[in-house]
């Protein structure tokens, strides 16, 4: 090819009245030319990989904070449901003899048949208690909320990454071909 662009430059050039010398001269210039084109392309290539490379490293990254948003709002929602568990068994307040049991007469204490009494304050009121129920549930349908846009954020940021590694590749693949040829 090289040969061919030489003969075809040079019947140019000595045609529009450029003599050998100046023909041989030009002949090498216009090949460097081209090397320096060439390697333009190489670098222009280079610098479009190391672009989306670094793009690629800031997707990365932003994914790795949703995830661990993700993790933090999982464990703070377990956290409430928890809660609302714990809220919904507590063992009933006061201790009772078995059942079928009767105590002799004269011998059983009014303690065995009343509930434990807790000093130090009364129970929360049903308002109270309903109140932070609602709360509770709204925490909760926030959380669940919170972690569906985090998880849908997590995965187009998946698709961003997927489609610069392919970007990245076929770059890397035509750099390859140019080399080859």
């Amino acid at each position: 090819m090289k040969y061919l662009l030489f003969n075809t430059t040079n019947r140019a050039l000595r045609f529009i009245g450029i003599g050998y010398e100046w023909s041989a001269k030009f002949a090498v210039l216009l090949c460097l030319l081209l090397i320096s084109f060439s390697a333009q392309a190489e670098s222009a290539i280079d610098e479009q990989i190391r672009q989306l490379e670094s793009e690629l490293l800031q997707i990365h990254q932003n994914q790795q904070n949703v995830y661990q948003q993700f993790q933090m709002t999982q464990e703070l929602r377990r956290h409430e449901l928890q809660q609302q568990e714990e809220v919904a068994t507590i063992p009933p307040m006061g201790t009772y003899p078995p059942t079928g049991t009767f105590p002799e007469l004269g011998t059983a204490k009014m303690s065995e048949f009343l509930p434990e009494v807790t000093i130090g304050g009364s129970p929360p009121s049903y308002e109270e208690m309903v109140r932070k129920k609602q709360e509770r549930q709204k925490r909760i349908r926030q959380y669940t909320s919170d972690l569906d846009r985090l998880r849908t954020q997590y995965q187009e940021l998946e698709t961003e990454k997927k489609t610069l590694m392919e970007q990245i590749s076929d770059l890397k693949r035509s750099k390859q071909s140019e080399l080859t040829r």
